[in-house]
C-alpha cells in the first residue's frame, strides 16, 4: 500500500483503514452479480410460465412478487455499479500515490510553478458541464484533506451496502410473496 511522502502517522493508520474498509467491495460485487443473475433467471421463469403459475399462485401475490423482484434486480445493478466504482477508486489512488512517490513525481513536484489554484482549473478544463464543477471542488478538497478520495470511497461503499442490503430484502420479500400466494 502506497503513502504520499510525507503522511504523518494517523494519516497513514487511516488511509490504511479506508482502504482495506472498502477491499470488500470486489467481494461484494461477485455477490451481488450472483443474485442478480439468479433473481432474473428466476424471474424469466415465472413470466415464461405465467399462465400455469397463475393457476397455483393468487393474483395479486403474483403481481406483487414480480413488482418486488424486479426491484431488486434494479437494486443489485446500482449496488453493483456503486462497487465497481469504489474500486475504481481505490485503484486509480494508489496508482497515482505510485506516481507520486516515485523519483520523476517528486521531481515534478519540487518543480511545479503554477499556483495550486490555477492548477485546479487547468485540470478541470477539459471536463464538460456539470463534471467541470465536480472536478473542480474535488481538487480542492484534497488540496485541504489528502484522505478525501479515501473518504469518499468509504462513503460509496456505504451506499453499496445499503443498495446490497435493499436487493437482498426485496428479493426474500419477493419470493415470500410467491409462497404465501399458493392456494
Amino acid at each position: 500500500m502506497e503513502h504520499l511522502r510525507g503522511f504523518s502517522p494517523e494519516q497513514k493508520f487511516l488511509r490504511m483503514t479506508f482502504v482495506h474498509a472498502t477491499s470488500g467491495a470486489n467481494l461484494g460485487m461477485q455477490q451481488t452479480l450472483w443474485i442478480v443473475t439468479g433473481e432474473a433467471a428466476f424471474l424469466g421463469l415465472i413470466i415464461s410460465h405465467i399462465e400455469s403459475i397463475s393457476k397455483i399462485i393468487s393474483a395479486f401475490s403474483l403481481k406483487w412478487g414480480i413488482v418486488l423482484l424486479v426491484f431488486s434486480i434494479l437494486c443489485g445493478v446500482v449496488a453493483k455499479h456503486i462497487s465497481m466504482a469504489v474500486i475504481l477508486m481505490i485503484g486509480l489512488t494508489e496508482q497515482m500515490y505510485k506516481e507520486f512517490n516515485s523519483e520523476e513525481g517528486q521531481l515534478i513536484f519540487s518543480s511545479l510553478q503554477t499556483p495550486i489554484n490555477d492548477l485546479g482549473e487547468k485540470l478541470s478544463e477539459p471536463f464538460l458541464w456539470p463534471l467541470r464543477g465536480y472536478m473542480k471542488r474535488r481538487f480542492h478538497a484534497g488540496t485541504k484533506d489528502f484522505l478525501t478520495a479515501e473518504k469518499k470511497a468509504v462513503r460509496w461503499l456505504c451506499f453499496y451496502i445499503y443498495f446490497s442490503v435493499a436487493q437482498w430484502i426485496l428479493g426474500l420479500a419477493g419470493i415470500l410473496c410467491f409462497a404465501f400466494g399458493i392456494q
